[in-house]
């Protein structure tokens, strides 16, 4: 059948010149043919990482992606292209050294300016139905420019624009919920492969998530711990209907044992305080979901109860002990982050310039190192330059009440917006907003987790998103798009 559609009226007296519609490319967005590409990619790499051959499993996960993202860009499939980077994320942050560490923000740049040139009307219906996204671009364009300007090391704060590429194709993603919720599931996904490849080498280390292998230091607690968090909130919150789950109950309670006892085994405190905030949320304002959240509490109780009673009941223990255990000092419950808050507030009031403007962005470190020793008793890498690991304390440091004051009064917009809205999206992106705050207590929150995080809770400010763009059947999907964008893979008639 012809591609392009079109319809000719017969001209008659008085009658106007024929209307000819414009063409549609249509091409099928398959659900298992996107999980198998997923698949592909991630499970030689796990299963290499299980036995402990991290550089194999490096590389041979960068080639399998690679080759999947070159197919897609090829057949036009954009959509396809950002879902995959997004699901692929767990496996992204753990083994970007085995390229260079940047490569994440090259990835998205190429295949982000590959969505523009094919669908700018898309990239400006987002910008225009997200006006909130123009604070991300504007913060991280003016943030990172006086970083460089200040430190002439391009590499400081860079990793801003990984946020913000991260929150703009979650964006671009929510118009059809399909493609969203395929890219989140697989998210959760890539994170257990992930789990379940660290599980075997959890002799190196007592926390699930960071292995030492082949005489180098791989993964983060919290990097595994948050996309988990994000998970359990997902499966949990609205049926779990931003993973298009909402008519499988069956598939949600499968999916939340394991996301369940994985979080739990990274004893990550940050995850583990987005989790139950969330379950707050759910458990003050989810009047009808009260009484599933009842029941996923016992399951979750009998999961960590079977890890308990596993070999690997040791880890959990430690990791309880560690942040509950009433002989902890405060500074091993917070790794060192109480000494890095005393000397961010030394910096902070060290003159009336430092309180309004603070030292300059990019300077967090370089401040750090200079006030540490002269604060008594800090202990933690005292006359090191060392990264803040808050949000808040790096603005605090850098920008002063400026910056800080002007973050939390964007934050503050978010949040009356996604109140506003709470009926039409649900309570699902108010935990992500609550995520993404508490998160940036703990860490920057530079990445793709808190992206995805900041992204989902800027979904629940517009006024209309994720309407299905295309024609559904039970597995697959029939994105259609005007002919004056780029050819999407198969083209058939409509």
């Amino acid at each position: 059948m012809n591609s392009y559609a079109s319809t000719v009226r017969p001209l008659h007296s008085g009658a106007r010149l024929p209307q000819v519609s414009k063409p549609v490319y249509v091409y099928r967005f398959s659900l298992r043919a996107f999980l198998l590409q997923l698949l592909f990619c991630t499970l030689p790499a796990a299963a290499l990482l299980a036995t402990g051959r991290a550089e194999w499993a490096g590389k041979c996960f960068w080639l399998l992606f690679g080759l999947v993202l070159l197919r897609a860009m090829l057949m036009g499939r954009r959509d396809e292209l950002l879902c995959l980077i997004l699901a692929a994320a767990p496996f992204l942050n753990l083994l970007r050294s085995f390229v260079f560490y940047n490569v994440i923000i090259a990835m998205f740049l190429v295949l982000l300016g590959f969505y523009f040139f094919s669908a700018s009307n898309r990239f400006s219906q987002t910008l225009r139905q997200f006006g909130l996204f123009w604070g991300v671009v504007i913060w991280v364009g003016i943030y990172y420019t006086l970083s460089l300007y200040n430190t002439r090391d391009y590499a400081i704060n860079l990793r801003l624009f990984e946020l913000a590429f991260t929150v703009l194709c979650v964006l671009l993603l929510s118009r059809n919920r399909l493609l969203l919720g395929v890219a989140l599931t697989g998210t959760i996904i890539s994170a257990w492969l992930v789990g379940l490849a660290m599980i075997p080498q959890m002799g190196t280390s007592d926390r699930l998530g960071i292995i030492a292998v082949e005489g180098r230091l791989l993964g983060n607690p919290g990097q595994l711990g948050l996309p988990l968090a994000f998970g359990l909130l997902a499966l949990m919150f609205d049926r779990g209907r931003w993973l298009h789950l909402q008519e499988k109950p069956m598939c949600r309670w499968l999916m939340l044992a394991p996301t369940a006892v994985l979080l739990a085994l990274t004893t990550s405190r940050a995850s583990w305080l987005v989790a139950a905030v969330g379950v707050l949320i759910l458990l003050l304002f989810g009047k009808q979901q009260r009484t599933r959240l009842v029941s996923l509490c016992i399951v979750g109780i009998i999961g960590i109860g079977i890890v308990l009673m596993s070999p690997y009941g040791v880890a959990l223990k430690k990791g309880w002990e560690r942040t509950f255990g009433e002989g902890q000092s405060v500074r091993k419950k917070t790794s060192g982050r109480s000494d890095q808050w005393m000397v961010s507030e030394y910096a902070f009031t060290r003159s009336i310039n430092s309180i309004i403007h603070g030292h300059g962005p990019g300077r967090g470190p370089e401040m750090y190192a200079k006030y540490s020793p002269e604060v008594p008793g800090v202990q933690y890498a005292v006359g090191k330059r060392v990264a803040l690991h808050s949000l808040f304390m790096q603005l605090l440091v850098e920008v002063g009440l400026v910056g800080l004051i002007s973050f939390l009064a964007w934050l503050l917009m978010i949040f009356s917006k996604i109140g506003f809205r709470v009926r039409e999206h649900g309570l699902f992106p108010m935990a992500c907003f609550f995520a993404y705050a508490l998160t940036m207590v703990s860490v920057s929150g530079n990445d793709i987790n808190s992206g995805i995080l900041l992204g989902m809770a800027l979904l629940g400010t517009a006024y209309s998103v994720a309407r299905i763009d295309g024609v559904r059947g039970p597995d697959n999907m029939h994105l259609c798009t005007p002919s004056s964008q780029v050819r999407e893979g198969k083209r058939e008639g409509r």
